[in-house]
């Protein structure tokens, strides 16, 4: 019988900044038992999807908004697909770092990046793996809520809403300003 192998593609082991920075991803495929798939060949393709802004989980963000919501958003916003993909070798532990440049983009939307790996032993066996993390647009973000006890609001009178910076993990950004 063939020997059960098992793939695990690591978490991201250089987080990305912004869109345009590089993400490494650490591939590691061993046997069952424990033993390296040494030398395997590894196939690999990166991709790019969208993440809307009501999908973004920022923590302590409930109830405020962030991103463009608006009707408009919803069309094409250049999201690169597949930009990336290679062969590659595994070392003799049976590990490889794949470096992945993410596109830039200009339209200030959040977006995951996605590694498919698949890795291939001497009898030409595959086992694969998928893993994805999320890119910021920005190293923060300027979020909005609604101060009204309304659903609508009313002609001639200004809404209250109260703005907030913050970094993708949560923590309070000082010195955003805001005008308009």
């Amino acid at each position: 019988p063939a020997a059960r192998k098992r793939i695990a593609i690591s978490d991201v082991r250089t987080p990305p900044d912004a869109p345009g920075t590089a993400l490494r991803f650490g591939i590691t495929a061993r046997y069952l038992f424990g033993a390296p798939m040494a030398k395997a060949q590894v196939n690999w393709e990166a991709r790019e999807e969208r993440v809307w802004p009501w999908d973004v989980r920022i923590p302590g963000l409930d109830g405020w908004m962030i991103g463009n919501n608006t009707w408009e958003s919803s069309r094409d916003s250049g999201f690169a697909g597949t930009f990336a993909s290679g062969v590659d070798t595994l070392d003799d532990r049976g590990d490889r770092t794949i470096p992945v440049n993410v596109p830039a983009r200009a339209n200030g939307q959040t977006s995951r990046v996605v590694l498919a790996a698949a890795v291939t032993d001497v009898n030409r066996q595959v086992v694969g793996s998928v893993t994805s993390t999320i890119v910021h647009p920005a190293r923060f973000y300027m979020a909005a809520q609604v101060v009204s006890q309304s659903w609508f609001w009313q002609a001639n009178a200004a809404p209250r809403i109260r703005v907030r910076t913050v970094r993708p993990a949560g923590e309070a950004q000082a010195g955003g300003s805001v005008t308009g």
